[in-house]
């Protein structure tokens, strides 16, 4: 005789477990789901005065976009707050799912905020005008910073190509690329573009050419005095095409003579949507660019702010997150410590931490240990590894009577 004692098993677990009230839902509030008990998953708002990052690892096919953009576009469009205190989304999409799904609940919720919504897409036909001459920046950011963080962007994802994926960028293509960057940044002239360096790496003479117009002493200097090898050349001018000059209108956005503006994709109520998910010729390369570029110039942006920063609130959003890890490794943690009193928060959604973890052995763990929303599903087994690895030290402060989900439900 065989006994079934799931039944009673059920009922004991549930009797054991201490019954809490269920939180009152405020208005604004966004409920995604119900985790046990019925006890409803609230999306976490954003808020100056308590962090409101948010985290999804989980399995393709699983419902994150899905759920990640009917979250956003319902906080987007239930804000009642005036104006000047309406937040701002910033959204990446590796895909194109995002932007489709957002834009549809926009649209079933409140159809006039769509107007205060923009897509942009570089690899469009007719792209926006994205010459980073003309991008403002802030006082913290001389043009040499902001030139060699363009340098190794360029030879990051130029790097790990094709049947040259062992090989890795020098120091001295670093050197090269940055103060051929710099030359046209610094220039004077309006026209200028960082298309510039790249004429100025293949034409006859075009370094002295880049040094007679650029006010920059330091590239001026460089280019004057650089004695570059025909391979170094072109091993240089390779990396500068392939990340800003791959196809025709790429060359017209970088080329344009005006710059769309932070100041305005993210000023109050405003929504920035990035689609990255129709790569010219399909090169996975300019989508892992383009990521990278534009989180790195917002970041530098945000990070502005004075401290504490009374404004209005600015969320930034990554679906496939794995695309920006070169970005994310240098700002993750000062965006996640520090965000809060600049009024800004991160949101990354991807189905592979093993990427995120092989990029950097502290970005798992400052992922986790410092966003208080997090949804761990079901997902193949290294990522199950990382997960498990680090969560087996950090796991029960992030444990809560707060609504969250982690694993299942908790």
């Amino acid at each position: 005789m065989m006994l079934d004692f799931t039944r009673w098993a059920v009922t004991w677990q549930r009797w054991r477990v201490p019954r809490t009230a269920p939180p009152t839902i405020k208005e604004g509030e966004v409920v995604i789901g119900y985790g046990e008990g019925a006890v409803p998953i609230i999306w976490p708002a954003p808020s100056p005065v308590r962090a409101s990052h948010g985290l999804v690892f989980s399995a393709s096919g699983t419902g994150k976009t899905q759920m990640f953009a009917a979250a956003t576009a319902a906080e987007f469009c239930l804000s009642d707050c005036p104006l000047e205190k309406r937040h701002a989304l910033l959204g990446v999409d590796g895909k194109g799912d995002y932007i489709k799904a957002f834009l549809s609940g926009v649209a079933a919720l409140r159809p006039e905020r769509l107007v205060d919504v923009r897509v942009l897409d570089p690899f469009a036909a007719l792209p926006f005008a994205f010459n980073l001459k003309h991008l403002a920046r802030g006082g913290n950011t001389p043009l040499e910073v902001r030139s060699l963080g363009l340098a190794n962007l360029a030879a990051t994802v130029s790097t790990g190509v094709g049947t040259q994926a062992h090989l890795g960028a020098g120091s001295r293509q670093i050197d090269v690329i940055q103060n051929c960057l710099l030359a046209p940044l610094a220039s004077p002239d309006p026209r200028a573009s960082p298309l510039w360096a790249l004429d100025g790496l293949i034409i006859p003479q075009g370094l002295k050419c880049l040094a007679a117009i650029t006010d920059s002493e330091r590239a001026k200097q460089f280019l004057l005095s650089a004695q570059l090898s025909e391979e170094l050349r072109a091993s240089c001018a390779g990396r500068l095409r392939l990340a800003l000059a791959a196809s025709e209108s790429l060359e017209r956005m970088m080329s344009a003579p005006t710059c769309v503006q932070f100041s305005e994709l993210l000023g109050p109520g405003r929504a920035c949507l990035v689609d990255l998910g129709r790569p010219t010729g399909g090169l996975s390369v300019l989508t892992r660019f383009f990521a990278n570029l534009i989180v790195r110039l917002a970041v530098e942006y945000l990070l502005e702010r004075p401290s504490p920063y009374p404004g209005h609130h600015v969320r930034l959003f990554a679906d496939e997150a794995h695309l920006i890890v070169p970005i994310l490794s240098d700002c993750c943690e000062a965006i996640e410590t520090t965000g809060r009193s600049r009024n800004v928060s991160l949101a990354l959604c991807t189905q592979s931490p093993v990427l995120l973890d092989e990029a950097s052995d502290s970005l798992v763990p400052v992922l986790l240990g410092n966003t208080p929303f997090k949804v761990i599903g079901r997902m193949d087994m290294p990522s199950a590894v990382v997960c498990t690895l680090y969560t087996r030290h950090i796991a029960p402060p992030l444990r809560s009577a707060k609504p969250s989900i982690y694993g299942s439900a908790s």
